[in-house]
């Protein structure tokens, strides 16, 4: 059985936001339609996958119109996979 997301297998879209956290964190993701041309999809399944980031795993993205480049407003990261209880590490 394959999970789809966004027409999207789950490993497609889990390299996708991979590269796309990569690319926010050095703040170079250039305009939306080039981050879309540079990841090899539309500009509108693009902007679901940004939406998903931001409204469903909770990621702090912001767009800057002047630099062209998403950014983060807070620092942190993505850890998409299982972690078993007791083993998860906390930041204090």
């Amino acid at each position: 059985m394959h999970l789809k997301i966004c027409n999207m297998n789950y490993t497609t879209y889990s390299r996708k936001i991979k590269k796309i956290h990569t690319l926010i964190q050095q703040e170079s993701t250039g305009s939306p339609a080039e981050l879309a041309n540079h990841l090899g999809m539309p500009t509108s399944r693009l902007e679901s996958l940004i939406g998903f980031m931001k409204d469903v795993l909770q990621a702090p993205i912001a767009y800057d119109r002047v630099r062209e480049t998403y950014f983060y407003t807070a620092k942190g990261t993505f850890i998409m996979m299982f972690v078993k209880e007791g083993d998860l590490l906390t930041a204090d």
